[in-house]
């Protein structure tokens, strides 16, 4: 039996997938998998699971998720102790662990002076991932943490396989990687020292002082800091051509070099500087004054501080933003453009060009699916390379006339997207119509533990079948819904006509089980909704962002943001804020 965490959640069984059950089951399963061996309280899991206000059905829930979990997986891997549940995982049954022990090997035996050796143990480690880790878990805020630490462990393991191969003298051809590396991760020393040193090696001095040029000033415009002395040496070492730079004349894997040597007291400073950077940016972040956002950019509310501080320039128009895949992924309808801001850094790190009318984005199953609106495609981005990976059109080869496709989510069962008067259902892995159900015009749609939520244009929201397209049930809305959400254990939305604005519209919360409602008035015609920190984040177009405590039903604070809010999200412990300009 193998179990996997480093992409979406899976267990296979003789190479052949098991069935994982629903979004809430596969949670509880990532939870056992993430204390593989210990005991996981029953507490704990509903707590992960459900949040501050679990329903009362919680633990009689957790009980029938491992139940079923047992039957997947059989031979009494799943059992009880109290006070919870093991899942019994035996060594390098787990990805997530392989990878480790390979790291760590692979560290001893380069710190040996093998660096082929080293090199063979990090590509087997790094073949290991298939995306982003947990990557159908991505919005859970229990998982946050592991997600952060295993990404980080990823790129530690990329910097090392690149130092064996500067110590085996390829450095030529690791040029246009640590580049895009570079690019990706601004604020890693390591990366750009390791880029300079190549860009050295390679008879590149010139571009290796330039590097040196462009670290210090990220550094400096964005933490206020300047380059650790590790890299300083460096850029002296280049200047004077220290012949200590110069490449290995060839591959040596019998003892350790000089050329390695120096490189790990660079190490050393530069995992000192990332400790005063961490510190210096959390510090920015919570003195920080309010401040004033600019059109087409993301504005970022920390909700500990309850206050907007900062912003981030991004394309013309843009009107989505999803968090996942470690980035913030922002629509930009005016440009025709999809960016990704490092949450770490708020600095926009890859801009793709989609070259159509970009109108939702969504991420789930280790990619961003980009709704291509009038242009009716569906485009697929693969996070590790910030590249289009696939563009999915939707004609007369499946049965279906070209139609525009407006909105996309991801859920348990799928990719879905309305399109026209349909709701389909897409395969991620090939891109295929897996499923066309006919509705009244679909505005929005959310899916969650097997139920499909459309909002259409008749003023009421559907529930489906997830896996038959199936109508289950409605609820009758006084106006159209849109953005609907499911956190908390609600189903929430917008109810409004934003054609009859500035009539303020109100937030409904809706009892799945029950079908009971409640509204809150934001005070202004709102456009989008997200999720996190305990509170419900509703975007408005008069240029404000409300918090409601979902406790009280009430609008509990106001931010003022300016121009035109389009769309919200949460992620990285901070609400994200697409604004554009003013109409």
């Amino acid at each position: 039996m193998e179990f996997f965490v480093l992409g979406p959640v899976e267990v296979r069984v003789g190479g052949s997938a098991v069935q994982l059950g629903g979004h809430k089951q596969r949670g509880l399963l990532a939870l056992l998998l993430l204390n593989a061996g210990e005991v996981v309280p029953a507490e704990r899991l509903i707590d992960a699971l459900w949040g501050e206000r679990p329903p009362p059905s919680a633990l009689n829930s957790v009980h029938v998720y491992v139940s079923q979990l047992r039957k997947a997986l059989g031979d009494g891997r799943l059992v009880t102790r109290e006070p919870g549940y093991l899942l019994d995982v035996r060594p390098d049954e787990l990805d997530a662990r392989r990878f480790e022990r390979l790291l760590g090997e692979a560290r001893t035996v380069r710190a040996r002076g093998n660096p082929s050796g080293a090199k063979e143990l990090l590509v087997e480690a790094l073949a290991l991932w298939r995306g982003s880790p947990l990557a159908d878990l991505g919005h859970e805020e229990f998982a946050q943490g592991e997600i952060a630490r295993l990404e980080e462990l990823r790129l530690v393991a990329l910097e090392e396989r690149v130092g064996a191969d500067l110590e085996l003298g390829r450095a030529t051809d690791l040029v246009p990687e640590l580049e895009e590396l570079v690019r990706s991760n601004p604020l890693r020393e390591r990366a750009r020292e390791q880029l300079m040193l190549a860009l050295y090696r390679s008879g590149r001095q010139a571009e290796a002082l330039q590097a040196y040029q462009a670290a210090r000033q990220t550094l400096v415009e964005d933490l206020g800091l300047e380059p650790s002395d590790s890299l300083r040496q460096l850029q002296r070492a280049i200047l004077a051509h220290d012949p200590v730079l110069a490449p290995p004349a060839r591959p040596n894997d019998a003892a350790p070099s000089v050329t390695r040597r120096r490189p790990r007291r660079w190490i050393a400073a530069a995992v000192a500087l990332a400790g005063a950077i961490v510190v210096a940016f959390v510090a920015l972040g919570r003195g920080s004054s309010a401040v004033a956002v600019s059109a087409n950019s993301i504005a970022i509310i920390d909700p500990k501080t309850s206050r907007v501080i900062g912003d981030v320039q991004v394309g013309s128009g843009p009107n989505a933003v999803a968090f996942g895949a470690g980035g913030v992924w922002v629509a930009n309808g005016g440009d025709g453009t999809v960016m990704r801001i490092d949450p770490r850094t708020r600095k926009v790190v890859s801009t793709i060009g989609i070259g159509a009318d970009v109108s939702d984005v969504a991420v789930g199953f280790g990619s961003v699916w980009v709704a291509n609106g009038n242009d009716g495609t569906l485009t697929r981005i693969d996070p590790l390379q910030n590249a289009v990976q696939a563009t999915f059109r939707f004609g007369s080869s499946n049965g279906l006339s070209p139609q525009p496709l407006f909105s996309v989510t991801t859920g348990d069962h799928g990719v879905w997207v309305t399109r026209g008067d349909r709701l389909l259902r897409i395969d991620p892995a090939s891109g295929q119509v897996t499923l066309s159900v006919g509705v009244e015009p679909p505005v929005g749609l959310a899916e969650h533990d097997g139920i499909v939520w459309v909002t259409t244009t008749v003023d009421h929201v559907l529930q489906l079948a997830a896996t038959t397209g199936l109508v289950t049930g409605s609820v009758s809305l006084p106006d159209r819904g849109i953005a609907p959400l499911l956190a908390r254990n609600s189903l929430w939305m917008i109810v409004g006509n934003p054609g009859e604005a500035p009539r303020a519209s109100k937030i409904w919360q809706i009892d799945p089980d029950t079908g009971s409602t409640t509204a809150t008035a934001p005070g202004a015609f709102a456009v989008d909704l997200a999720a996190g920190a305990g509170a419900i984040w509703v975007a408005c177009s008069n240029g404000t962002v409300v918090r409601i405590d979902p406790a009280t039903d009430e609008a509990a604070k106001t931010f003022q943001i300016g121009h035109e809010p389009s769309a919200v999200a949460f992620g990285a412990r901070a609400v994200w804020v697409a604004v554009r300009s003013a109409t």
